[in-house]
């Protein structure tokens, strides 16, 4: 077997099992860990103990407070909504908390294709058509009472005991607030078993994911009250999957992401155990980031000294503790945070001026999956249809790479003619390795064929191939976005009627084929059986990843028929 062709299978081979592991069986990537003071430790829990004796001990500025409006106490059971044309949000009055938040522009699944519809219905293979709720949008926070829900504000004693407001005060006689036009506030205020005052206050504005959000803490009492004020987000703790090889849930997993001394980390969900602690003020903004959705704090006036992170039997919460704080009585102190719960897409997450685009990270090949992306949405904005536009991209990137490709199927066209002569240097040499090769080399000049001019091009278009197939793993364009609305209506799943990956299979067959081969007859039938292993694979990738492989198959199988023609 020639240089050439080996190179070729193990290229083959490698992209082969990296695609595999990818898709079925790789955790999540997280970053490395960030230099300076940020560690990971078990401690006790917040709720059971006080705080490390390593929390800064900074007093932060105080103010007077504020006069508040008349408020009305809020009654068990009443739930106060909140819309604004991109999100609708509802909250228990009773725990001034977060039970729902609804994305309007998102739903949670799609209905079948007509074709797959008509092929059950014709098969009487049943209907596994999915709907999340009655209005099936995208739903953000999972959780109902008794369930701890975000958003909490509290404060923790120097002996260790947690603040408990057991009624809350809501500022709005209305259970339905509309943002739609201008901006809407709503404020809730309960006070604790020491004479504490929270509020939450909330501002809503039109068209805007971002929420403003200010917790607020007054003294009271006739005396100082000093601790640590906290802010807690909960979560649901995703269901483990059940793996097997053809499971790809691993990649979607939610994770607990966090950007401190300008460094993104990632805590997978499912692999926390003991409590974990995250020391340094540097934490810019932190996140319960899904696959195509994130839900984030962004710490805005003052940063929090600390960050905990713990898990029960299905809730994940994680709390930003501030440094220690005392306030004699009649102060307040105010701390800023904006929330965004929405959408991972790139220039959303920019424009809230936060960094939050960090959270998209394609991996290696970042670098290059992100032009990609962006030259994607582009064609898109022309044409108007994603399927069609990754069409597009993949001609370009073939016509990009059309003189590499060409030279590499010149190359082993030139490798298969000189095979004859080379077989019969290797009988006329078997028993003279050296001589065989000299000859070898001397043929090769005589000819003109480079024995790796086959495979170098196509090595070179690896990154390209691996970086595109990131972007269109896992960007939220491509969710719900059809191609062919009665056959394919999410780009972003797999084809559920198998078409595009078996017409894909037979066209890597067929290119296969067609592909200038030199290997013995035992090493032809491995690489036949290549395209059944693709196949196999792309059965359960997404649509429009089968669709870019299935137009570069049919370009490349055009680009040979015509090198053969000459």
């Amino acid at each position: 077997m020639n240089t050439d062709k080996r190179v070729l299978i193990a290229i083959v081979l490698s992209i082969a099992v990296w695609l595999m592991y990818e898709s079925f069986l790789a955790p999540p990537r997280t970053a490395p860990p960030a230099p300076g003071p940020v560690q990971t430790q078990e401690i006790p829990a917040i709720e059971s103990a006080s705080l490390p004796a390593g929390i800064p001990q900074t007093n932060l500025p105080t103010a007077t407070p504020e006069i508040l409006t008349a408020q009305q106490p809020a009654e068990p059971g009443r739930t106060i909504v909140v819309h604004n044309g991109l999100y609708r949000m509802s909250l228990a009055g009773a725990q001034a908390a977060i039970t729902s938040i609804s994305l309007l522009n998102y739903k949670e699944s799609l209905p079948p294709p007509a074709l797959t519809a008509w092929i059950r219905k014709t098969f009487k293979l049943g209907n596994d058509e999915k709907n999340n709720g009655t209005d099936n949008f995208k739903e953000m926070i999972d959780l109902s009472l008794p369930d701890a829900l975000p958003i909490n504000t509290s404060f923790v004693y120097p002996n260790g005991t947690v603040a408990s407001v057991t009624g809350w005060n809501v500022g709005s006689d209305s259970d339905e607030i509309s943002a739609l036009d201008r901006p809407e506030h709503l404020v809730f205020s309960g006070v604790d078993q020491n004479s504490m005052q929270f509020e939450k206050k909330f501002e809503f504005r039109p068209d805007e994911y971002k929420i403003l959000f200010d917790m607020v803490i007054t003294n009271t009492s006739l005396g100082t009250i000093e601790g640590n004020p906290f802010l807690e987000w909960t979560t649901k703790l995703p269901e483990k999957s059940g793996g097997g090889m053809f499971s790809s849930s691993g990649q979607s997993a939610p994770r607990f992401t966090y950007l401190i001394k300008d460094s993104a980390e990632k805590k997978n969900l499912d692999d926390i155990e003991e409590e974990i602690i995250i020391q340094g003020d540097d934490v810019a903004w932190t996140a319960i980031e899904e696959k195509y959705f994130i839900s984030a704090v962004i710490p805005e006036n003052i940063r929090p000294a600390q960050i905990r992170l713990s898990a029960s039997e299905r809730i994940v919460s994680y709390k930003l503790v501030y440094p220690y704080l005392r306030l004699s009585a009649g102060e307040s102190q105010s701390f800023k945070f904006a929330l965004y719960i929405g959408p991972r897409d790139s220039t959303i997450l920019q424009e809230q001026n936060a960094q939050l685009e960090r959270t998209i990270d394609f991996g290696w090949f970042d670098i290059i999956s992100k032009p990609l992306l962006l030259t994607l949405k582009f064609l898109n904005g022309f044409l108007h249809n994603w399927g069609i536009s990754i069409i597009v991209l993949t001609i370009f990137i073939k016509i990009l790479f059309w003189p590499l490709t060409n030279k590499s199927f010149k190359s082993m066209k030139g490798m298969q003619k000189i095979q004859p002569e080379i077989k019969a240097l290797k009988e006329k040499h078997k028993d003279n390795k050296e001589e065989f090769a000299k000859q070898q080399m001397a043929l090769f000049k005589r000819y003109k064929v480079n024995p790796l001019g086959g495979c170098l091009p196509m090595v070179l278009q690896i990154p390209v191939f691996i970086a595109l197939y990131r972007a269109l793993m896992d960007s939220i364009e491509l969710r719900h976005a059809a191609f062919i609305p009665f056959w394919i209506n999410d780009l972003a799943a797999k084809d559920p009627t198998y078409i595009a990956p078996l017409i894909m299979g037979a066209s890597m067959f067929l290119q296969q084929k067609m592909t200038p081969t030199t290997v013995d007859p035992s090493q032809a039938k491995i690489m036949m059986f290549m395209p059944v292993i693709f196949t196999v694979m792309f059965l359960n990738f997404p649509a429009g990843l089968v669709i870019y492989w299935l137009v570069n198959n049919l370009i490349s199988i055009a680009q040979q028929m015509y090198i053969n023609k000459k």
